[in-house]
């Protein structure tokens, strides 16, 4: 009977597996272990591909100064006062980077637990994007997190990372998406079908949007943007 019970555990844990995988969720189940997919530890929470493991230090470093970024933003929010630092896993190769089923993906958050960064999703405003994404997921909670408008989220994450891809000057930046998706599975669908063009304009379009804001609302913050996209 014991053997049975077990046996099926470990058919659950594969069925979960070979789904997760089918879905893209490779960086998820490497995030869960590492080192069975060939990641070197770094530091408690980094992870990088094994063959480029000299390069480890310097990546840390550069989510040191990611964190330094953003955290001005969220200042005096309580959630994100002490923000609970997520496990990244880091490729370096393409051959990682497909092995991961990412298709030259920049990066991806996953919830407030993990992030996996691809080949050229290792510089800093990348990584601070990412890292906006995971501390928005505290700060909100899954609930609200779930509900919460997807254009937003990316355009708060493109504002407060100060990418540079893209103008955020209030005063010359162009909003030219509407309508906006709502939901993430919307985004992602949205901007990953239609070229890295359009996906430009819609992540700089989002970003405007959120510089506009704050600049027609001087006396706000974040708190009160949350607030007024968030759910009752």
């Amino acid at each position: 009977m014991k053997r049975r019970i077990v046996l099926s555990f470990l058919a659950l844990i594969l069925g979960f597996s070979l789904g997760l995988l089918a879905f893209g969720g490779s960086p998820v189940l490497a995030a869960l272990c590492p080192q069975c997919f060939g990641f070197s530890k770094v530091s408690p929470n980094l992870y990088i591909e094994a063959r480029a493991s000299g390069r480890g230090p310097e990546l840390l470093n550069r989510i040191q100064s990611a964190k330094q970024k953003i955290a001005p933003a969220f200042e005096g929010l309580p959630a994100a006062a002490q923000p609970k630092a997520p496990r990244i896993v880091a490729c370096v190769t393409p051959t990682c980077d497909s092995f991961m089923g990412g298709a030259n993906t920049l990066a991806e958050a996953y919830g407030a637990q993990f992030i996996y960064l691809g080949p050229s999703g290792l510089d800093r405003s990348i990584i601070a994007h990412e890292l906006v994404h995971t501390t928005l997921s505290q700060v909100l909670g899954w609930r609200q997190k779930h509900s919460f408008p997807a254009w937003v989220d990316e355009g708060l994450a493109v504002y407060i990372s100060d990418d540079p891809r893209f103008d955020l000057d209030p005063a010359t930046c162009q909003v030219s998406i509407d309508p906006w998706p709502e939901k993430a599975r919307d985004w992602r669908h949205i901007t990953g079908q239609n070229g890295a063009a359009q996906s430009a304009a819609y992540y700089g379009s989002a970003g405007c949007a959120v510089s506009k804001w704050f600049a027609t609302h001087p006396e706000k913050d974040l708190h009160d943007l949350l607030t007024l996209h968030m759910t009752p």
